[in-house]
């Protein structure tokens, strides 16, 4: 956030806890007055969301699963339908910036991620979820409670998990709850 004059403005607001989402709201309302003094630019950073797996879990120890999860999420469509576009997609936990980035394409194939559950044993039911040995494979998506943004996009990730064949269950909690189970 920058003020385009006023040296006793603020000058910038640093991306660590200023949500994507009310930059975006403060850039349209800056936007739309012609004589706002105040512009918003977006800048990358090594801030990202990631989903973290529970890889002591049988079937997520297989690496196709995990794999297949990657490939079922939309990570252009979540930018593009929450952030307007203005922020790349996460394709590795190193940030643009980090030397130790690798440009990787952004992967989602639904078909791709369904031949990795399938070669990994798994049969899709007629409830249009795949199982093995009788046990479907089901994840519990757990975010912090209240907080929209995070919330809408649990929903539309879920949604990709479906479509792809994965049961998803949402759980969240308020951010200080703990459950060590």
């Amino acid at each position: 956030l920058f003020p385009s004059h006023d040296t006793d403005s603020i000058n910038a607001i640093a991306a660590v806890g200023f949500p994507p989402d009310l930059a975006l709201g403060m850039s349209d309302e800056f936007s739309k007055d012609s004589q706002s003094a105040f512009k918003v630019h977006f800048q990358d950073s090594p801030i990202f969301q990631g989903i973290f797996l529970n890889t002591d879990s049988e079937k997520l120890k297989d690496i196709k699963i995990r794999k297949a999860i990657s490939l079922s999420i939309d990570k252009q469509k979540i930018v593009d339908s929450f952030f307007s576009g203005k922020l790349l997609p996460a394709t590795s936990i190193f940030s643009p910036m980090d030397p130790l980035f690798e440009k990787f394409k952004n992967q989602f194939s639904i078909k791709e991620a369904r031949q990795l559950i399938e070669s990994s044993g798994y049969k899709l039911g007629s409830d249009q979820f795949y199982e093995k040995d009788g046990k479907k494979i089901e994840l519990t998506f757990r975010t912090s409670a209240g907080l929209k943004i995070l919330e809408s996009i649990q929903v539309l990730i879920c949604n990709d998990f479906q479509r792809v064949g994965i049961k998803c269950n949402i759980k969240n909690q308020p951010h200080r709850y703990r459950d060590w189970e």
